[in-house]
């Protein structure tokens, strides 16, 4: 097992307005003076690796991470500096909540140079000389670095260099014969590579061929059973029709006709209108369907 070196994101705050000289060490036993459960300050480091003024802090309880979150500050050094400016007015006054409700006149007002506007707005001039300052001194870093990563630039002169005697090289290597022969093995290496992978090839197309195939022959099987499977439900349909109009047929006329002769035959037979030969038999099948 391996401790982690960072809690998960459900159990970290981020603390902001941190001076960037403060170090983490210190404002980590600093907090846990008060709050013992904070394991770990860490840094935040802008894209150019420098520190900005946010610090991680690991929490290992749900309670002191929802307290401080409620508090939203906490106390170094045994001080806190309270807000005496109103935002909107820039005036300096004891009771912020009883300036705003009786004695604001709710004009923006920029605590940096007076004007009408918002302290944090664009157009105020303090703020677009300081933002035209860092731009200018970011552009310098970044300006360098590109340098550095660049290095040194080299020119290559013909001139500088003249060519040596190729011909006389050549001569040499081909009386030795080392030329020729490591040629021919590299020659040799590489047709028999291109011959192995030709073979590779071939024997993946006929893998896929026969996949294909398969393929093919699964589809026609599974379209020949669903045209079965149509004609039985065609045939099933066709039976249920039948079943209906037989029901209505025996319901509508044969079960009236019996009906009728059960009320006849018996009249007939006491009035001796029909034969004594069928008497007998007309008796049992008349018991037989009043049963």
């Amino acid at each position: 097992l391996v401790v982690p070196r960072r809690l998960p994101p459900q159990f970290c705050i981020m603390l902001r307005n941190v001076a960037p000289d403060l170090d983490t060490s210190q404002l980590l036993m600093e907090l846990q003076q008060v709050y013992r459960d904070i394991i770990n300050a860490s840094r935040i480091f802008n894209k150019d690796n420098g520190q900005t003024t946010l610090v991680r802090l690991d929490i290992q309880s749900v309670k002191i991470i929802d307290e401080l979150l409620r508090k939203k500050f906490v106390y170094l050094y045994h001080s806190r500096h309270p807000v005496s400016e109103c935002k909107i007015c820039g005036l300096e006054v004891d009771d912020l909540k009883k300036h705003r409700e009786e004695d604001c006149d709710n004009l923006s007002k920029c605590v940096r140079c007076n004007d009408s506007h918002d302290s944090n707005d664009n157009r105020c001039p303090t703020i677009k000389s300081y933002r035209s300052i860092l731009t200018k001194q970011l552009l310098r870093t970044t300006e360098t670095k590109q340098d550095k990563d660049k290095g040194t630039v080299f020119q290559h002169n013909n001139n500088d260099f003249p060519p040596m005697d190729a011909m006389v090289n050549i001569n040499r290597y081909n009386r030795n014969g080392w030329v020729d022969r490591n040629n021919d093995e590299r020659l040799s290496r590489l047709e028999k590579n291109v011959g192995e992978r030709g073979e590779e090839i071939n024997r993946l197309l006929k893998v896929a061929e026969q996949h294909d195939e398969q393929l093919r022959q699964m589809q026609h099987v599974i379209q020949h059973q669903q045209t079965r499977l149509e004609q039985y439900a065609q045939n099933l349909t066709l039976l249920n029709v039948d079943i209906k109009f037989y029901n209505e047929f025996l319901g509508q006329f044969i079960t009236p006709v019996c009906q009728a002769m059960l009320e006849i035959i018996p009249a007939l037979v006491n009035k001796q209108t029909l034969n004594t030969d069928t008497t007998a038999s007309l008796i049992s099948l008349y018991d037989k369907l009043a049963d």
